[in-house]
């Protein structure tokens, strides 16, 4: 029975028990949901950590997208320069037969030269998503038209192999640049117009006009096996600067690896619920309540008779 004089303590024990009652949902809701708190209001002292927590895993996230879109434009790359570079070599080897005691003539070169005149135009052609790889900056064009590629324009010397000649090329200049860092830009990408490519071009187009069969050209099929010997020795310094961009894009992707699970193991242990802790703190609420509902009926049962008894 309540009275004025117990009114008081009655109602701060009421309180006591509801607190207790709300602490008691506040643990489930972090056992069940396996987070401390349900809102950054709630974790006032550690919401700006959490903040910018969340912005280096947004931004790390960020970076290693565009690492993995130019690892696999340089892979697709790499992968054209390789078959260029055994292009190159079959040629070179069909050109020293060819030159040797006049089998040309036997041979017809301009059948096989043409056939890897297109493949290699193919190859130098690749496209990601299409964006054409060797094209410079120009990745909506197609770099290479072999249509338009003519030893005997106006200006070129097919009996000069240091005179160059760009007519099968349509790109640009420009080398593509991609953010990986906050502090590093990795400028890749390999335009058509390389000189080892161009080397190889000059000597298939020369081979298929000097290589008909009956009708070689031996002096131009020599002129070829020049600039064939010297795509040879280009083209692999080609594959290897690539190798070099995606190594670096290796050592960055593993660092940003490395800070992403830095940083995700530290939200955790910002946002997570010690779930073992946790069950231990409910058990404690548990008791608490429990004695202090029990002391709760038992006050409400006290009597002056009671009492004096």
């Amino acid at each position: 029975m309540l009275r004025v004089s117990t009114m008081g303590s009655h109602e701060f024990q009421l309180a006591q028990n509801l607190r207790t009652q709300t602490r008691m949902n506040e643990i489930q809701l972090q056992i069940a949901s396996g987070y401390k708190a349900q809102a950054y209001s709630e974790t006032a002292e550690d919401a700006g950590r959490l903040l910018n927590l969340e912005s280096a895993i947004s931004t790390t996230t960020a970076y290693q997208k565009n690492v993995a879109t130019i690892e696999r434009r340089l892979n697709l790359m790499e992968s054209s320069v390789a078959s260029l570079f055994e292009i190159a070599t079959n040629l070179r080897t069909n050109l020293i037969q060819a030159t040797n005691a006049n089998n040309a003539d036997e041979m017809d070169m301009t059948s096989l030269a043409s056939g890897m005149l297109q493949e290699a135009a193919n190859q130098l052609n690749v496209d990601d998503e299409g964006r054409y790889l060797f094209a410079g900056a120009r990745t909506d064009v197609q770099p290479v038209d072999i249509t338009g590629f003519d030893s005997t324009d106006p200006g070129y010397n097919p009996a000069d192999p240091s005179i160059a000649n760009f007519g099968y090329y349509a790109g640009d200049n420009q080398i593509l640049t991609g953010r990986i860092d906050d502090n590093l830009a990795l400028d890749y990408g390999i335009p058509a117009n390389e000189s080892g490519f161009e080397n190889l071009m000059r000597a298939l187009d020369i081979t298929v006009r000097a290589g008909v069969p009956g009708a070689s050209d031996q002096a131009q099929l020599n002129v070829a096996l020049d600039l064939v010997n010297q795509a040879i020795t280009e083209i692999p310094n080609i594959r290897t600067r690539i190798g070099t961009d995606l190594v670096t894009l290796e050592n960055t992707n593993k660092k940003h690896e490395n800070l992403q699970l830095f940083t995700e193991e530290f939200i955790t242990n910002i946002e997570a619920t010690d779930v073992p802790e946790a069950m231990a703190r409910l058990g404690f609420a548990e008791v608490q309540l429990e004695a202090s509902y029990s002391v709760t009926a038992r006050l409400s049962q006290i009597t002056l008779v009671n009492f004096i008894r």
